[in-house]
């Protein structure tokens, strides 16, 4: 167990090799980041103020984590082979599939992260809408979106393992003999999840009180199989 967790914090980025920041560490980088971050505070203060950035607004941002989720499970199976370290990752004494899951594990503690951060910000702006613009930004209206938050967060907590294993599936396949079957894997990709994720294309299939719990359930069980199915690949298929 302790050197599963190992592998987990290194799929975290706990255990990264020391690069040549010194730009990062001089006063002009932390000036630049400092000036954008006022910059962009500034803008959405303006944007609430003015009424041009609505409650609804961060109903929008709660999926994109979905995407972050997507691209970190890619560059963390490809960090192995552009780190050149993919020989020594496989060549570990455990089960392809465990070394997978660990990657699964770290992704998703990574996520979750993600999504603390991302609450935080929520609850920010819903204070500068309170403060700013407190005609549009009503205590009706932020309770009713703390309500389809939740609803969110739980649906995209539930749905990000299987966006986290698509990520590693076509990140495997990349470095497998399957390399010509990615653009149809892609196009899968892009129908499975606007199926899943669909509310009009799901609500003709089924009742909407149903919707949630489908979607769950119909995620965790692909999620599953995809990851059985990438386990495969890089046990019996993989190019070193």
């Amino acid at each position: 167990m302790k050197e599963f967790w190992a592998l987990v914090s290194n799929t975290r980025g706990l255990k990264r090799i020391k690069k040549d920041d010194s730009f990062r560490s001089t006063l002009w980088w932390k000036i630049y980041v400092g000036f954008f971050c006022v910059l962009a505070v500034g803008a959405l203060c303006y944007g609430i103020y003015s009424g041009a950035i609505n409650p609804s607004f961060q109903l929008i941002l709660i999926p994109l984590l979905l995407l972050l989720a997507f691209i970190h499970s890619l560059a963390a199976i490809k960090r192995e082979w552009s780190g050149q370290t993919a020989s020594w990752w496989l060549t570990l004494p455990y089960p392809r599939s465990e070394l997978l899951l660990a990657k699964l594990v770290g992704i998703y503690i990574r996520f979750l992260e993600m999504v603390v951060w991302s609450m935080a910000i929520l609850i920010l702006i819903a204070v500068a809408g309170v403060l700013l613009n407190p005609i549009l930004w009503t205590t009706q209206v932020i309770g009713g979106l703390t309500v389809a938050a939740v609803k969110d967060y739980l649906l995209i907590a539930t749905a990000s393992p299987l966006v986290i294993v698509l990520g590693m599936l076509l990140a495997v396949i990349r470095h497998s003999r399957l390399r010509p079957l990615i653009p149809p894997i892609w196009i899968l990709i892009i129908l499975l999840i606007s199926l899943l994720f669909s509310g009009k294309a799901m609500a003709a299939i089924l009742p909407p009180s149903y919707l949630l719990f489908i979607r769950i359930v119909v995620s965790l069980l692909l999620s599953a199989i995809i990851f059985g199915v990438t386990s495969y690949i890089l046990q019996e298929q993989t190019e070193l």
